[in-house]
């Protein structure tokens, strides 16, 4: 395994965490996770009660209070981990999301 505690990682479209989980393993330190579906969220805290999780849609979240609740600053995030809902949601939702994201607060 390799050491990447260095390297913190967001879960776009988290679900239930099955890739927070894969991230956790292979040595990164997951410390925000995003879904809609408040069963998933609600599996998600039982399984990772150390991320911090918004159960709300992501075209709703600001980067501002990302930054704010997780108390980054410039630089300090590394990967935006989408898993595969990500990938069969609608180009619409997709692009929704991304826009979220580019803000510069």
């Amino acid at each position: 395994m390799v050491n990447n505690m260095d390297i913190s990682a967001i879960d776009l479209f988290c679900g239930c965490g099955g890739l927070t989980v894969g991230l956790k393993r292979a040595g990164f330190k997951v410390i925000g996770a995003v879904d809609n579906d408040p069963v998933a969220v609600t599996t998600y805290r039982a399984n990772h009660r150390d991320v911090k999780v918004w159960s709300r849609d992501i075209s709703k979240l600001t980067i501002a209070a990302v930054k704010r609740r997780l108390k980054l600053r410039m630089g300090e995030l590394d990967p935006l981990s989408f898993s595969n809902r990500a990938i069969s949601a609608s180009i619409a939702e997709l692009n929704s999301a991304s826009n979220c994201f580019k803000a510069t607060a």
